[in-house]
């Protein structure tokens, strides 16, 4: 219950509106800029899965919308390896808010 308040806490911080237009969730993204790490070894279905991501992103989520990102966003070890992968879905439209596993 508290990363729930957690989350609506940050949200109301994040918004620049006095309503959300939507809210997605995502997680497991696995983005490999620079780092060899296939996913299409679990399968077919993860052939080009980051352009597909990606697409879906752009196709879906405004610029007001609140995205929710909800961990292993990259397969980077450290930062020099995740930013490519942090760059890209920072570009992407939406008021992203990170969130990250507790060890």
């Amino acid at each position: 219950m508290e990363i729930l308040k957690y989350i609506v806490h940050n949200l109301k911080r994040s918004t620049r509106k006095d309503r959300l237009d939507e809210l997605y969730a995502i997680g497991d993204l696995h983005f490999s800029t620079l780092v060899e790490k296939p996913m299409n070894i679990f399968g077919d279905k993860w052939e080009k899965h980051e352009e597909k991501i990606i697409s879906s992103w752009k196709d879906n989520v405004k610029e007001d919308d609140v995205v929710l990102v909800l961990g292993d966003t990259s397969w980077g070890i450290n930062l020099t390896e995740a930013k490519p992968d942090l760059d890209i879905i920072s570009n992407l439209c939406g008021n992203k808010n990170f969130y990250k596993r507790k060890s």
